[in-house]
This record gives C-alpha cells, structure tokens and sequence, in this order.
C-alpha cells in the first residue's frame, strides 16, 4: 500500500500503520489511537484526524487554525463552517506579505477567497453572538524548529 498526501487510513485495533513519506515499511500501531483515521501530509508522519473547537467571541478574533484541514480551506468555507454553528462572520483577514497590506475576504462575497494555512494568523470579525465553531483535520505533528523574524511585528501562527 502505498500513501499519498491527503490519504486517510483507518488503523485497525492491532493492526500495522506506514511509517514516513510514501515508503512501504510497516510497523505494530501500539504507539497510535487504534480505529483512529489517520492521514499523511508531506513527510510528517500519519497524524491523528481530529476536531477542534475554535472559540470566537463579538467583535475581532485573532485566530490560527488549531489543525491542518484534511481538505484545502478557503476563506468562505471557514464562514460557511461558522454559519452553521449560527455565528456570524462579516470579514476574514489575512496579512498578505506579498503586497504589504491586510488582504480582506467579505464573507458571503466571492472575491478573495484566499486559502487558509496553518502557517498564517487571521483576523476574523464577528457579528452578534460569538460561538464555538468546529475544524476537523489532522493534528500538528511537528513544531517549528526556528523563526525568520524581521524587525517591527510579526504574525506568529502556533496552533
């Protein structure tokens, strides 16, 4: 069997789980949640699927995604996942290196509907009552080993 980015595997109780990146080693799972679904991104080892409150409350949220999306996650899905736990996302906003500039996604509007990332910070707004919305994906194996950061501020993601 052999693993791709984005697959899911469920682990049976006592079975045999791949080991790193697409290689075809097996070994015993006693160090993994038995009927867990797992997944494999990149080289980091198959990783727990699991889902994670995100608490938000009225007003501005600075957020980051307390897991990795198990399918890519744009900007109107996250107000989509929001308005069906009923709260009330107006704007999602991201710093866009690139430009230099906060780049906003109006939420119920088509345009900018950047992808998220665990590796970036968002602001988000909310209207009304604020709420715990759900995000299913896998759980973040590996920790950031250094930061390039640069004089002034830094938008830091650490789930």
């Amino acid at each position: 069997m052999v693993l791709h980015p984005g697959a899911l595997v469920r682990v049976p109780r006592g079975g045999l789980c791949g080991s790193r990146g697409s290689t075809r080693e097996w070994y015993p799972t006693s160090a993994i949640d038995p009927g867990a679904a797992y997944g494999y991104v990149g080289d980091v080892p198959l990783q727990r699927v699991t889902t994670e409150r995100l608490p938000l409350v009225a007003g501005w949220n600075l957020i980051v995604l307390p897991v990795e999306p198990t399918t890519t996650m744009r900007a109107a899905d996250l107000g989509q996942v929001l308005a069906s736990r009923g709260i009330t996302a107006t704007q999602i906003v991201r710093w866009d290196e690139w430009h230099g500039a906060w780049s906003p996604h109006l939420v119920g509007r088509g345009a900018n509907n950047f992808t998220l990332s665990t590796r970036q910070g968002y602001f988000i707004r909310i209207s009304g009552n604020g709420g715990q919305a759900e995000v299913e994906g896998y759980t973040i194996g590996q920790p950031v080993a250094s930061l390039g950061l640069v004089d002034g501020w830094n938008l830091v993601a650490a789930p």
